[in-house]
């Protein structure tokens, strides 16, 4: 067959990711947070676009004319508190009243800058050698004079030190705990009680109780000096119950209502200048985008929602035990959009329940064979897990072989070790044999 060069037209369907669809993306998967952020940043950019503010945190004021009830009206904002005190502004206050020279007082003050938030310390030797021209003995005597400061603990290079001052800063001293803390740390923290008891001649118990004890020491004696600050969540979606069925609506309360200026857009319209013209075209189209985008987002997470309500509506009468497996490819053949807009939509998103804030993703779980009719999802049986081990002997703590048992027994949930030891580690739970106690 001879082949010959040539010019054809073929027709073909693709999808072009355009500005719009972009746009439309991006505030799907943005948080009530970040898109008050992004409506903000538009509305200083984009002349067209007003901005009213939400202010549901709004004070009452009443008119009166009495200057007296005027003062007590507006006292609220004495009680605001003050900067709290800083951790270096502690220690150092605590340094003037010492009796040091001044080569020493300079040392510490320079080690002190060098403390973490945690309370820890760290530096380099040689550094402050070398800039103040002193000797190892005395950076380590300035250190003591530092781990003998307020809080307990301070200045310590690692976890092992700063418990082992705290133990020597006790009334009462355990020279036992001080023995295992310095000398058998790796040991202490691996809760090779068996092991340690051997070694230092003492029961298995002893042990047991020194690390209940060492449970109410500070390994972080500095984070009560280190205030972040508080992040408030807004929820994305109300549910509520009325009438016997549970509806889903779109929190508006805290958004900033958007409107056109129109006003802003006909005295520019007015101005015979192209540049100008293409201005207001494009801020114009920036506009429709917007609301087009904004009313994508909404309509989104509202079928969302009204899937989620329809398959997990067990949840919001019983609560988070009641859950069943849910996979967001489900939600997506249902809604009719790809998987990838579902994760989108409850990325990052929250939704106030009859039981409290919950986060989207809450809803959604894999699915784990049962021998019953119906299937468990994994949040169930991390609840159950949870559940079983905080009722287990603690002499006698639950294997991870002995909880697939149980769930297949009690609750017909057929599951392996290996998920078993996933989930547990998921939960931030320790192997039977670090669970065990000696009491």
């Amino acid at each position: 067959m001879e082949m010959r060069p040539g010019l054809f037209q073929e027709q073909t369907l693709k999808l072009t990711m355009t500005k719009e669809l972009s746009q439309a993306i991006e505030l799907l998967q943005y948080s009530s947070q970040e898109l008050l952020t992004f409506l903000h940043d538009i509305a200083i950019e984009n002349p067209l676009v007003e901005i009213q503010e939400s202010t549901p945190f709004d004070i009452p004021r009443k008119k009166t004319s009495n200057t007296s009830s005027q003062s007590k009206q507006h006292n609220w904002l004495e009680n605001i508190g003050g900067e709290p005190e800083k951790l270096y502004d502690h220690l150092r206050s605590q340094i003037l009243l010492l009796p040091i020279s001044n080569i020493e007082r300079n040392v510490v003050d320079h080690l002190i800058e060098n403390i973490d938030n945690n309370g820890y310390l760290h530096f380099e030797a040689q550094d402050v050698i070398n800039r103040f021209g002193v000797t190892a003995q005395d950076i380590t005597k300035c250190v003591e004079i530092i781990q003998n400061l307020d809080p307990v603990g301070v200045g310590a290079r690692s976890v092992q030190e700063c418990l082992l001052i705290q133990l020597q800063r006790e009334q009462h001293r355990n020279e036992l705990a001080e023995v295992i803390i310095k000398d058998y740390f790796e040991l202490f923290a691996q809760k090779s009680w068996k092991a340690l008891a051997k070694i230092l001649n003492v029961k298995p118990k002893e042990i047991q109780q020194i690390f209940d004890h060492i449970q109410l020491l500070e390994p972080r004696p500095g984070h009560i000096f280190h205030h972040e600050q508080t992040t408030y969540i807004i929820p994305d979606i109300i549910i509520e119950r009325k009438n016997g069925h549970f509806e889903a609506a779109i929190n508006e309360d805290y958004f900033p209502k958007l409107s056109f200026n129109v006003q802003y857009e006909q005295d520019l319209s007015n101005v015979d200048d192209e540049k100008v013209s293409a201005f207001v075209r494009e801020k114009g189209l920036q506009w429709g985008w917007i609301i087009k985008s904004l009313e994508q987002r909404k309509q989104t997470l509202l079928s969302v929602t009204k899937q989620i309500i329809l398959r997990q509506t067990n949840f919001f009468v019983h609560g988070l035990s009641s859950l069943k497996p849910l996979t967001m490819r489900e939600v997506a053949e249902v809604v009719g959009c790809h998987e990838s807009t579902v994760s989108r939509a409850v990325k990052g998103k929250y939704v106030q329940t009859p039981f409290g804030l919950v986060e989207m993703k809450v809803f959604f779980s894999s699915s784990l064979n049962t021998s019953s009719n119906e299937d468990a999802s994994s949040t169930r049986v991390k609840e159950l897990i949870q559940q079983m081990i905080n009722e287990e002997d603690k002499a006698s703590p639950l294997s991870d072989q002995k909880l697939v048992n149980l769930l297949n027994r009690d609750f017909k949930i057929i599951v392996s070790r290996r998920t078993i030891a996933k989930y547990r580690d998921q939960l931030g739970i320790l192997s039977s044999s670090k669970r065990k106690r000696y009491d």
